[in-house]
């Protein structure tokens, strides 16, 4: 019962957080909770990132997605890479690599840091997609407990 009761008390907390977001934003962004994603770059077809010592092999093809964060709420926020989702084309599911901070500096960001309110930031997702995939969405979420919202590649 009380695992059930503090679920609740999160989805309330997180769905208080929502303030009006307006339809008007910019191609390749979107707003989920408090947070305004917007994609910057998309790079695929990389076999490998890093370098010697520390470097991640594709199992089938490497996605770099650049995103910038802002957080237009009133709370701090931390981007939750296991979170974030790549669809392709055909609707299969992608999880973000939650080790890509290792290999790949411009990844440490979403793991490091929280967003205060009024702050921005930016860093890289990597997804270790089918060799066949085209990227079509990125759900992004505010926190593991949010709707969710879309971002058409």
């Amino acid at each position: 019962m009380i695992p059930v009761l503090l679920l609740g008390l999160l989805f309330l907390n997180n769905a208080a957080d929502q303030p009006d977001t307006g339809p008007d934003l910019p191609p390749r962004t979107a707003r989920d909770g408090i947070l305004e994603f917007a994609v910057t770059s998309l790079e695929c077809g990389q076999q490998s990132l890093g370098g010697p010592g520390l470097e991640r092999q594709a199992r089938g093809q490497l996605c770099e997605v650049e995103v910038h964060v802002r957080n237009f709420g009133s709370d701090t926020r931390k981007v939750n890479v296991g979170s974030q989702k790549l669809y392709d084309s055909t609707g299969r599911a992608f999880s973000a690599d939650g080790g890509a901070w290792l290999y790949l500096p411009a990844s440490a960001a979403f793991f490091r840091e929280e967003i205060n309110p009024g702050n921005e930031l930016t860093a890289t997702l990597v997804y270790d997609i089918a060799a066949d995939a085209v990227p079509a969405r990125l759900v992004v979420h505010d926190s593991p407990f949010s709707g969710g919202a879309t971002i058409t590649l």
